[in-house]
């Protein structure tokens, strides 16, 4: 289990000096006996600046970034511990006393988490899910519940609004504490999440113990902006879409699909037989927006741009680097393949569902679904969209409305979080089950046999929608 937390310098331009990460933790509240230790490091970012469209701004911020990993614990335990320090350099401060349980030595049978994407900080997005997260986990969490308790949660991407946008970050993850305190979340990367300047440096700074997560048969990628786990019956794989859509982070490609290749080669499927992958942008949706543009590259494009701005000079040029055809700027051409294709337009989806296109003899490189239908990928829950979208299971266009054993996979958009503003849609695709444009989250169970999803408003956790997908 790692641990990690981070404190605001009063002066961006002092580094502060290396100090040292402690957690005191014990299995009595009243007794925190063992101690484990590692140096601090620091982030100094800038800041956004969203009156330019270039979105750098001349505003830098320092931080201190601690990060502690407890190792050698106690099966299916409750665990008590403090982090500290919590203050500026020369404060001694510690955190309140907060408690984790641990996992059984065998997985368990049967999980419930929670996921969400696209949602802000609740103080500036008062309509965000979080206040209604923290009270259905502190709920299901009761000593004298009967519900199933919750043990993870799963954000991807568009985190905050933004972690490079000031206070909006830090305000984020203290609305975040009464969960991640307690039970551990793990983060994907949207295209919020790349800074102003590509560097994605906000959210490898603060997530960076995802670089040391692994499932069990795989191999850790060393990134945390793709890597995969396992969680009882489910393996669950985090991918970074942007390299479909952003010329800045093709690089990524071909190292992040070897590796998902590899994992998804490694996976059993007696021990995890849901494979559930996780991205920030949809193969599948019928938002307005994603018909219009799909923030490519620099500079920067808000929804609905429309073509206000003129390609960049050497737009592109991240793509044809690699010998790829980079997405066409103003996305008037978003079906990158057959014109007479009735798929709806989405974005980079095509790009993402059947792979990047070669300059050289027009193959398709990269492409996720082939893999989906390799490997019988089972859920891929996205967002990017700012609304909720459930397909029936669907798989190279084609569908099905059983979700009984459907060898396709269900694509979920559960961008309904609580951005600053929703994505109104546009006609159904043929392959839709549900769409709705109100602020909601995601709670899940699952167990060896079936994928329970419910999606809850984020006012009074009333569900609004709901399936089970059954092995």
């Amino acid at each position: 289990m790692s641990v990690s937390w981070t404190t605001l310098q009063d002066s961006p331009d002092n580094i502060p000096p290396v100090r040292t990460s402690t957690v005191r933790y014990g299995l009595n509240k009243d007794s925190l006996i063992d101690k484990v230790t590692s140096p601090t490091t620091s982030m100094r970012t800038l800041t956004e600046d969203l009156s330019t469209y270039d979105y750098c701004g001349n505003v830098w911020e320092t931080r201190e970034m601690n990060s502690v990993t407890l190792t050698d614990l106690p099966s299916d335990t409750d665990v008590y511990y403090t982090v500290e320090p919590v203050g500026a350099p020369g404060s001694d401060d510690v955190s309140p006393v907060y408690m984790f349980h641990t996992m059984p030595e065998v997985p368990p049978s049967e999980i419930h988490f929670l996921a969400t994407a696209d949602m802000g900080d609740q103080d500036t997005h008062d309509w965000a899910s979080i206040n209604e997260m923290v009270r259905e986990s502190e709920q299901c969490n009761n000593p004298n519940s009967t519900t199933i308790p919750i043990t993870l949660g799963l954000m991807i991407g568009d985190i905050s609004y933004n972690l490079d946008l000031p206070p909006s970050g830090d305000n984020f993850m203290a609305d975040m504490a009464p969960m991640t305190q307690n039970y551990p979340w793990q983060y994907g990367p949207g295209n919020h999440e790349a800074d102003c300047n590509y560097t994605y440096a906000n959210y490898r700074g603060r997530f960076a113990a995802q670089n040391l997560t692994a499932a069990k048969h795989g191999e850790n990628s060393g990134s945390s902006r793709w890597y995969s786990f396992d969680h009882g019956p489910m393996h669950a794989i985090i991918i970074d879409t942007d390299a479909w859509g952003f010329d800045e982070v093709a690089y990524i490609l071909e190292d992040q699909y070897n590796w998902l290749v590899q994992d998804l080669e490694a996976v059993d499927r007696d021990v995890t037989p849901f494979i559930v992958l996780l991205g920030h942008r949809p193969m599948y949706c019928s938002s307005v927006t994603g018909q219009q543009g799909s923030h490519l590259g620099y500079p920067k494009q808000m929804d609905g741009w429309e073509g206000k701005i003129s390609e960049p000079l050497n737009y592109g040029e991240g793509f044809r680097n690699l010998g790829l055809k980079p997405p066409d700027f103003e996305q008037r051409r978003t079906l990158q393949h057959d014109d007479n294709d009735d798929d709806l337009a989405c974005g980079v989806s095509d790009l993402i569902r059947n792979g990047m296109i070669s300059e050289v003899d027009g193959s398709r490189k990269y492409g996720i679904e082939p893999l989906m239908e390799k490997y019988e990928i089972d859920v891929y829950l996205t967002g990017h969209e700012h609304n909720y979208e459930r397909t029936y299971p669907v798989l190279n266009g084609e569908f099905t409305k059983s979700y009984d054993s459907p060898k396709k996979p269900v694509h979920v958009v559960i961008g309904s979080g609580g951005a600053y503003g929703t994505d109104e849609f546009g006609s159904a695709g043929p392959w839709d089950a549900f769409r709705s444009t109100e602020w909601s989250y995601t709670d899940i169970v699952m167990n060896m046999t079936h994928f329970h999803l419910t999606q809850k408003l984020a006012t009074n956790s009333t569900i609004i929608d709901e399936f089970v997908l059954r092995k």
